[in-house]
């Protein structure tokens, strides 16, 4: 295996267990400082270390319990790709556009896709693509 998918292996790893544990700091360790993460499909573009922790302690605050079961995961030179199903409980106040759905406690699971794209050992930028018609199906 050349050195460079093994690098890029093992940071994929890594960086899956410190979603898997909700490890807010091991996240941002494994993130260059400009790095983006966007939910596409709601307003949470963040950009920089600082953004992307206010973003990530909400989804966390807004989803507890979360688990993530990947389904496949294929790997390009600088990036990988990620397919899962998310199983969460959702305990805090979702916004869906000008909607507002409060935290009941419900257990509900979803699909979801990343693209997550690396610069120089670090993520430099992660897209979540999210099933939202499955997520507001189960929580109306």
């Amino acid at each position: 295996m050349p050195a460079l998918q093994s690098t890029l292996i093992d940071l994929a790893t890594r960086y899956s267990k410190a979603w898997n544990d909700r490890d807010v700091e091991a996240i941002l360790a494994l993130h260059s400082d400009d790095s983006t993460f966007q939910v596409h499909g709601i307003d949470s573009r963040a950009k920089g270390r600082e953004e992307i922790r206010g973003a990530l302690d909400a989804f966390f605050n807004t989803w507890s319990r979360t688990r993530f079961e990947g389904r496949a995961r294929d790997l390009g030179e600088h990036h990988w790709v990620l397919e899962y199903t998310l199983h969460a409980t959702l305990s805090g106040a979702l916004r869906v556009g000008t909607q507002t759905i409060e935290g009941t406690g419900q257990e509900i699971s979803f699909e979801g896709v990343d693209i997550v794209r690396v610069s120089n050992g670090r993520v430099a930028s992660k897209d979540s693509y999210i099933d939202g018609i499955a997520v507001l199906a189960q929580l109306t």
